[in-house]
């Protein structure tokens, strides 16, 4: 990504994890009762997770939990290919 090439968002970011982010972000704005205001806090918390900055190395992921996800190989996974 040209992001992390430009020390903008963390090297660690995978292709996969953009579907779940923006998973996050829609499950967000479809709580009943979400203001304008909760919203700009999520997307604030959201981007700042990106930062290289201050970030934290993730936890790994276990490909023995890839057969835990949908259709085995993992929904995402699959759809990237």
């Amino acid at each position: 990504m040209h992001a992390q090439k430009q020390g903008e968002i963390r090297t660690d970011l995978a292709a996969d994890d953009i579907p779940r982010f923006l998973v996050m972000d829609i499950a967000d704005l479809a709580l009943p009762g979400t203001t304008p205001s909760m919203r700009a806090r999520f997307m604030t918390l959201l981007f700042d997770s990106l930062n290289p900055v201050s970030a934290s190395p993730p936890p790994p992921a276990h490909a023995e939990e890839d057969s835990m996800m949908v259709g085995g190989e993992g929904f995402f996974r699959k759809r990237c290919r």
